[in-house]
């Protein structure tokens, strides 16, 4: 294969890419996918950070009205990571309950997401296929 064509190859995989995540990362209706990591601060004990917690009112405030929780996994050494909906016009409400309750107990990091997964399991087609065969 000529360096040309592994050229044009990799620049329509690329534009190909790009159109799909265009297409998931559009605006829409239903809202913005946003991921936020909790970050478990590894000088204070646990029941620190939990009674920093419920001072703040995080549990009362988090998440805020208006928010789809997507996901909530606890990563051993970093903390807790959420994925959550947000409506556009929530995401103010969002930053104030991460503000007000998050700040003090934990560390935050906020990103904007979308879902990846179709795009993942073409580009990793024979890995996810090994994976359904061994279950």
């Amino acid at each position: 294969m000529t360096q040309l064509t592994k050229t044009l190859l990799a620049a329509g995989l690329a534009l190909a890419l790009t159109g799909a995540a265009a297409a998931q990362t559009a605006p829409s209706e239903d809202g913005v996918l946003v991921t936020v990591i909790f970050k478990h601060d590894q000088t204070m004990p646990i029941t620190e950070i939990l009674d920093q917690a419920r001072a703040n009112g995080f549990y009362d405030s988090f998440p805020p009205p208006g928010a789809t929780v997507h996901g909530w996994v606890l990563a051993m050494g970093l903390g807790q990571v959420v994925t959550l909906k947000v409506p556009a016009s929530e995401i103010r409400a969002l930053n104030r309950a991460i503000e007000f309750g998050a700040w003090g107990a934990f560390g935050t990091e906020v990103y904007v997401s979308y879902d990846f997964l179709e795009i993942a399991e073409r580009l990793h087609e024979p890995a996810f296929a090994a994976g359904a065969a061994a279950r």
